[in-house]
């Protein structure tokens, strides 16, 4: 029985934790010793381990980065794993520059966000990965990215895109509630790539163009004083009571099944794990051309795509969702949970990194 850790930053509220908690639990499925380490203070998803009995470490003497890797170091020769799985960019340099002092396991790196330029942060992670056995974006753009930039990197390159659980995620078995206004949903941190005020300053183009519709976001806040700015924009455009932000939860489910559709504003993504997670609950999306996003979503057949630089483009994409006939936009849901049950497969995701191991 192969013996495997997931190292990452925490477990807080985001994506790529989340994806990392269910390798784990897939990879304890199949028989695997299963171990989830992290170095930074954050629990969110540690129920998800809790619930498979999957042994959970928060490495509290690497929190000091000063000592972290001569840390983690001490902690892989006492695991003696067969494989390491990095998830996200700093975990993954970290494990890289630890594996170099300690070899004897197998280390995959996994990219979780896509680059829009090359500074020499990245260029010391792409140095550093030629350690690596793996390097695993979960989006084709950042493949690309790193095979232009780190060409020495291209043969270890396998893309492995997001894994939802679409057992779990399930479009809602009773008809929504009634009501007047459609309900947008949008799930993201409240930070500068998730483009929060460009998103405020359409949903006021919107209203004013005579539309009426209620947004409920979910996300905890990443930079704080740009979600004050944000906060200030809300109040000074009269969404208050428009538009509502409420921190992340560990029943998203039931916001899914709430909602009639959903938006993610961002400049940039990976392989964004809440627009799977919305399709696979048979919601019609809206989200920015960019990254992987056209490849989910095709506009006018299941969503509408716009450029999230400007807001007119932005906003003539939300009048088209909102006034869609409601059954076209049952069309485009429906459509939208046919391809989450062919594409985001946990068979297909975990086999995947089954065979780099």
């Amino acid at each position: 029985m192969k013996k495997v850790i997931c190292f990452t930053e925490s477990l807080g509220a985001g994506g790529a934790e989340r994806q990392l908690c269910n390798l784990a639990v897939l990879l304890k499925q199949q028989g695997y010793q299963v171990e989830v380490w992290t170095y930074a203070k954050g629990d969110f998803y540690r129920y998800l381990l809790d619930q498979h009995n999957i042994r959970f470490q928060h490495l509290a003497t690497a929190e000091n980065r000063w000592f972290r890797i001569f840390r983690l170091w001490c902690q892989v020769r006492k695991a003696r794993p067969d494989v390491v799985i990095a998830y996200m960019a700093t975990p993954s340099l970290v494990m890289s520059l630890v594996s170099r002092f300690s070899r004897g396991f197998k280390l995959i790196v996994s990219e979780r966000n896509t680059n829009q330029s090359l500074n020499w942060r990245d260029k010391v992670r792409f140095w550093a990965y030629r350690r690596a056995d793996a390097v695993v974006p979960n989006s084709y753009t950042q493949a690309a990215f790193i095979a232009r930039e780190a060409a020495m990197l291209a043969p270890k390159i396998r893309v492995i895109t997001n894994y939802v659980d679409t057992g779990y995620f399930l479009p809602a078995t009773t008809k929504r509630e009634a009501h007047n206004k459609l309900q947008m949903l949008v799930v993201a941190r409240v930070m500068p790539q998730k483009n929060v005020m460009r998103f405020l300053e359409t949903l006021h183009l919107v209203r004013q163009a005579g539309i009426s519709f209620d947004v409920k976001w979910y996300g905890d806040t990443a930079d704080e004083a740009y979600a004050d700015r944000c906060r200030m924009l809300l109040t000074q455009l009269g969404l208050d009571s428009m538009c509502t932000f409420f921190p992340a939860t560990t029943d998203i489910l039931k916001a899914y099944q709430a909602a009639d559709l959903f938006c993610l504003p961002s400049l940039y993504e990976g392989f964004p794990n809440v627009v799977c997670e919305a399709m696979s609950c048979g919601l019609p999306i809206l989200c920015g051309n960019v990254c992987d996003n056209p490849r989910l979503v095709q506009d006018g057949y299941n969503g509408y795509l716009f450029n999230p630089q400007d807001v007119n483009d932005m906003a003539n994409a939300f009048k088209k969702m909102l006034l869609l006939p409601e059954q076209e936009r049952q069309t485009f849901a429906k459509r939208n949970r046919a391809i989450a049950e062919e594409r985001f497969s946990s068979t297909a995701f975990v086999e995947a990194y089954k065979s780099l191991f």
